[in-house]
């Protein structure tokens, strides 16, 4: 399958994420932030807990703590009505 049309296929979903304000590299942080909700179930504090998952993924600690905030917030539902 080539590029072209993979994003034919995609369009529409990635166009509802986009609008949703869900960033296209968020997938890659679903599993760290189900671990850093485990971590802090632990008690494990939020800095340590950051930093432990940011050397693991080999990312900076402000990217994970970018993402999380987005993960943890509530999405903009499209109004599907006026297909947007």
């Amino acid at each position: 399958m080539k590029v072209l049309e993979f994003l034919k296929i995609s369009t529409r979903m990635l166009e509802v994420m986009t609008n949703s304000g869900i960033y296209r590299d968020d997938w890659q942080y679903v599993k760290a932030y189900e671990e850093y909700v485990c971590m802090r179930h632990n008690r494990v504090k939020h800095s340590a807990a950051v930093r432990d998952l940011s050397e693991e993924l080999g990312v900076s600690e402000r990217t994970l703590e970018r993402a999380f905030k987005r993960l943890k917030g509530d999405c903009r539902i499209p109004d599907w009505e006026r297909g947007v």
